[in-house]
């Protein structure tokens, strides 16, 4: 795997994340990002329907996007893992969205778009 273009996608600022259905279909989704500098994590709602298609088939394509979806850079295969995580270590997670998206972030969770902990999942994206 190309570690480098991983990183890079990770540091963009809105990523496309292609999940497949059981069929075999695939979703484009674009959703928000954030890295540890190794891994990176999505959040989403407990509800999403790309929380049920990774928890069936780990296998999905990140690429950088605009926040409509439009692919605006390369693409590259990554595992992804829908995370159990203590209420700890999802705050930590939680930090680095509302430090990335700062106004954006408040907004959403302010119109209770954004989920609090127990209601909302992190999806982990890994190298494959």
């Amino acid at each position: 795997m190309n570690l480098n273009l991983f990183n890079k996608i990770l540091d963009s600022r809105t990523i496309n994340l292609t999940t497949y259905k059981k069929s075999g279909d695939v979703v484009h989704t674009p959703v928000w990002v954030v890295t540890d500098g190794t891994l990176g994590y999505i959040r989403t709602s407990k509800s999403a329907g790309k929380i049920k298609r990774i928890k069936n088939n780990h296998k999905a394509i990140i690429a950088p996007c605009t926040s409509s979806g439009k692919i605006t850079g390369d693409k590259i295969e990554i595992k992804a893992e829908v995370m159990e995580l203590s209420h700890k270590d999802y705050e930590i997670i939680d930090k680095k969205f509302r430090t990335k998206y700062h106004l954006f972030y408040i907004a959403l969770r302010l119109f209770r778009w954004m989920k609090p902990y127990g209601k909302s999942e992190i999806i982990l994206l890994k190298e494959k």
